[in-house]
């Protein structure tokens, strides 16, 4: 999926503010691939891309309102999620409010829903982060948190097997930051089973940065 990539100091600034979250469920694919779709004024969003940042998450920065999420990216966002659409309205916008949607969606089928969603980024519930392996809708950082850890072995493991030089530089920052994090939540049985997860074999990971 192509996207606007929109400079990552836009959202330098960080402001406090309450936010809402969905919560998601994991599905296993293939792929690693993170697009997350934010507005540039968006205070919630700013939180969520420092995070993501922080979490050493490889992800692609689309601006939701030039480049809004389409029918397709909806539908999947609510498939993996296992959301009912409503939760995917950005219920705060004056877009929502204008467009008097709150008394109109009841009567609205799926289908319609999604259509009027897909037609303006600004009536979608933001920061959306979505890939082959789940959608997060919202930020709230402790529920993010799991998801995210997924993700991370999951991409930090790509790095491992490829074993650059530049993969090498980011699984050292890794490990000299995450890595113990998620090394101890696998002891803990919190890492789905069928992952894999060379990259959390200290003495393998150790040995790669040393060639």
């Amino acid at each position: 999926m192509s996207g606007t990539a929109f400079p990552i100091d836009l959202y330098t600034s960080i402001i406090s503010q309450k936010s809402v979250i969905q919560w998601v469920k994991y599905k296993k694919e293939e792929t690693f691939m993170v697009n997350v779709y934010c507005y540039p004024k968006c205070s919630t969003c700013k939180k969520a891309l420092r995070y993501l940042n922080e979490q050493l998450i490889d992800f692609t920065l689309i601006d939701i309102k030039e480049d809004n999420p389409d029918k397709k990216t909806l539908k999947k966002a609510i498939d993996i999620s296992g959301l009912p659409v409503r939760k995917l309205f950005n219920t705060s916008g004056n877009l929502y409010k204008e467009m008097n949607l709150s008394t109109k969606l009841p009567s609205m089928t799926e289908e319609e829903m999604i259509e009027i969603l897909s037609s303006d980024g600004m009536l979608v519930k933001r920061p959306l982060l979505i890939s082959d392996n789940c959608a997060l809708i919202g930020f709230k950082e402790d529920q993010w948190k799991e998801v995210l850890r997924v993700i991370r072995i999951e991409q930090m493991e790509e790095r491992f097997d490829r074993g650059s030089d530049e993969d090498k530089e980011i699984l050292s920052s890794y490990y000299e930051t995450l890595w113990r994090d998620d090394f101890e939540a696998d002891e803990k049985g919190l890492i789905p089973k069928d992952m894999k997860r060379g990259v959390l074999s200290e003495d393998g990971l150790y040995n790669l940065l040393q060639q």
